[in-house]
């Protein structure tokens, strides 16, 4: 199967992470694959070189027009029997360019979006969530099936998309456990000596963008809260710049919290600082499938995380308890993150049935399986 999946960037984010840990596995599945990607320069991309996909860039511009035209010339010189998109502008540009060039498309549903909460979102203009909305409900009926990483997603997102549940297919993120490896005793020390943390410093990792969703700001607002009891704590703030990282530097400061809080931007190691970390901490306002909790349970690294749908559907009924908290609540992320720190015991035995869970139903190897069944069904023109 030739497949052209079109996609923003594969700078370091969940949907470009799940792209690139399942390259492999698809090849392995018999897909022939091409990335095209509308920015180019992003720090996933020699992985995913290495991953045996070819790798395709869409000249950087502003204009859509011009994105969908070059879209165009790539499916005439590639000649691929089914367009995959993932993420806004990819979706847009590549389901118009797709369908101009009668090659049928899937597009991934993977956030929740035009939420009240989005439209409100510091940074955001409510106007300009409200055009894009329009554009993607206007391009969604070109799209023959639609895949989504959580059943959370496909009420909600039908209804705003005004499409058909039934042209919705539920299948998880992914992670590839031979890359993300093992936890071990070494590799935690190891990692706390580069990031020059004593073994006995509680270490708090976050992993994500610095964005109004990311709730960030109510990590900060916890921390200030946890260092009453827990001085020497550090949180380590992984991710890439946003509309949110003044606000948050300044917030930092404010709280006096600038030697506790590092931020430590885009990294290509996540796996080895989840090893290092205390807990993991989702603080998100809205998600779909969070897929850093994925690699947090596959590591076995203590989670806390807000109480969101997505959420829930990674961890499931099992590691549940004492792991969520109510969206926005400061004081309870607070508490819920000083008892993990303080019950290593009960930190393990967590973390052991996490991985279990982990193995039996999030490894790309069973991802990439779903995923070409998956458009088999997109190409079969009688279902």
């Amino acid at each position: 199967m030739r497949l052209l999946y079109v996609i923003d960037s594969l700078d370091q984010g969940g949907a470009e992470q799940s792209l690139v840990d399942l390259a492999p596995h698809l090849a392995n599945e018999g897909v022939d694959l091409t990335i095209a990607v509308l920015r180019p320069g992003g720090m996933l991309e020699a992985r995913a070189r290495s991953a045996k996909a070819k790798i395709v860039h869409v000249q950087p511009t502003d204009r859509r027009r011009q994105r969908v035209e070059r879209l165009q010339d790539v499916i005439d010189e590639l000649r691929p029997e089914l367009v995959h998109t993932t993420l806004f502008e990819a979706d847009i540009a590549g389901r118009l360019a797709a369908t101009r060039r009668s090659v049928p498309v899937v597009s991934s549903v993977v956030n929740l979006a035009y939420t009240s909460d989005h439209r409100r979102a510091p940074g955001l203009k409510p106007h300009r969530v409200v055009l894009a909305q329009v554009a993607d409900i206007g391009t969604a009926r070109l799209v023959r099936r639609f895949h989504t990483n959580a059943a959370s997603l496909v009420t909600p997102m039908s209804r705003r998309l005004l499409v058909p549940r039934r042209r919705f297919e539920v299948i998880p993120r992914g992670r590839d456990d031979e890359v993300l490896g093992t936890r071990s005793e070494r590799r935690r020390a190891d990692t706390r000596f580069s990031l020059e943390l004593d073994d006995h410093v509680p270490v708090v990792l976050a992993a994500a963008r610095h964005e109004y969703q990311k709730g960030l700001d109510v990590l900060l607002d916890a921390t200030a809260l946890i260092r009453r009891s827990h001085p020497n704590v550090m949180v380590l703030l992984a991710g890439r710049d946003g509309n949110r990282t003044a606000a948050l530097r300044y917030q930092a400061t404010r709280l006096g919290l600038d030697g506790n809080v590092r931020f430590i931007g885009a990294r290509d190691d996540v796996p080895d600082l989840l090893v290092a970390a205390d807990v993991f901490v989702l603080p998100s306002r809205w998600e779909g499938l969070p897929g850093a909790v994925i690699e947090a349970i596959a590591l076995e690294t203590p989670v806390v995380a807000t109480d969101l749908p997505g959420v829930r559907e990674v961890l499931g009924s099992e590691l549940l308890r004492g792991t969520v908290v109510p969206i926005g609540d400061a004081q309870a992320l607070a508490r819920r993150i000083s008892a993990t720190v303080e019950d290593p015991a009960a930190a393990a035995s967590w973390t052991t049935a996490a991985r279990a869970r982990f193995l039996r139903r999030f490894t790309t190897r069973r991802i990439a399986s779903e995923m070409v069944d998956f458009y088999a069904r997109a190409l079969d023109t009688s279902a």
